[in-house]
């Protein structure tokens, strides 16, 4: 894919540079050296923008601006498991349903079995771009640039309304481990056998998100068998997709005036790659790659990454309305 991307961007620039050499041969009164600017608003997969263009030649033309994506939410569902993967559903959600009321009972705190996470984009780039118009009429054209924006491009956590059941997590767990490590809770204060022995029969509270591929970073880290995700020190729950900061653009597009006969306004629709690195990272907050290193990913989740696998880069489809100011 790299060699493939390098001869792409070699291509541009090849092109860059043989209309730039035209443009400079032809006379200096033909010639469109930033002799005007216009003003655009776009629409379109990578958000809302504005950008700013001018011509520097008759063939080329640079712009730059800034697009991002409104801050639109939206929710996916995490399911709390407690103790054996190998039972049924019905035997967890009664297993859970009886810790869940004990826990409410003892602690006064009440777990709720299903987590709702709120996912928020972080798509918000900057763009420089070099615009190519290889034909007499002007009208099609070919664009090699890039965008740049944070590597975090979108983001996800427990919603508000679920914290107290995550906080009722960690206090379970926190229990549970002092009862398998014969710890104290606090202090010097040991939980009662009997107690200790009913957390000891049901296991660990926790959202089972998949199993461990047997990949060398996994093996590196230890990881076998089945992902079990626990909520952080801050007792939330986390993700973030992240991609290179840097990611190049090629792409073509067609335009022209709006009102015949008149410069002033001008409609252009493109479309192309932006190139951000190959496959995202989908990261938990525990450092766990829900995309390359777990596999078996069911719900919600399971389907928010495969959706996200499936793009080696970002499918860039844009509307521009250009309004020319001087």
């Amino acid at each position: 894919m790299n060699r493939r991307f390098f001869s792409l961007v070699g291509l541009a620039m090849l092109s860059l540079t043989v209309f730039g050499q035209q443009s400079n041969t032809e006379s200096a009164a033909d010639s469109k050296i930033l002799n005007h600017m216009d003003i655009a608003v776009t629409g379109g997969s990578t958000g809302l923008g504005l950008d700013v263009s001018m011509p520097i030649g008759n063939s080329v033309t640079v712009r730059t601006g800034f697009t991002f994506v409104p801050s639109i939410f939206s929710d996916m569902t995490m399911g709390i498991q407690i103790g054996d993967d190998n039972l049924s559903q019905a035997e967890q959600n009664q297993k859970f349903d009886k810790m869940a009321s004990f826990i409410e009972q003892y602690l006064g705190t009440k777990i709720d079995q299903n987590i709702q996470m709120r996912r928020m984009p972080n798509f918000n780039n900057f763009k420089l771009l070099v615009d190519v118009h290889p034909l007499r009429n002007k009208n099609w054209f070919v664009t090699g640039g890039f965008y740049w924006g944070p590597s975090t491009i979108a983001r996800a956590e427990n919603a508000a309304i679920d914290g107290t059941s995550l906080v009722g997590v960690a206090m379970y767990n926190k229990f549970y481990d002092a009862a398998a490590n014969d710890t104290p809770i606090y202090g010097d204060a040991y939980l009662d056998p009997e107690l200790a022995a009913k957390f000891l029969n049901n296991g660990r509270m926790s959202v089972h998100l998949g199993d461990f591929k047997d990949t060398e970073r996994n093996r590196e880290n230890g990881r076998t068998g089945g992902y079990r995700l626990v909520p952080d020190e801050n007792n939330m729950i986390k993700c973030k997709l992240n991609v290179n900061s840097f990611r190049p653009y090629l792409g073509f597009g067609y335009g022209g005036r709006i009102v015949k006969n008149s410069d002033m306004y001008h409609i252009y629709v493109s479309c192309g790659a932006m190139f951000w690195g190959g496959t995202p990272k989908l990261y938990t907050h525990d450092g766990v790659d829900l995309i390359n290193d777990v596999e078996n990913i069911g719900g919600s989740v399971g389907n928010n990454v495969k959706f996200f696998k499936q793009f080696k880069f970002f499918p860039v489809f844009e509307l521009r309305l250009a309004h020319k100011i001087f």
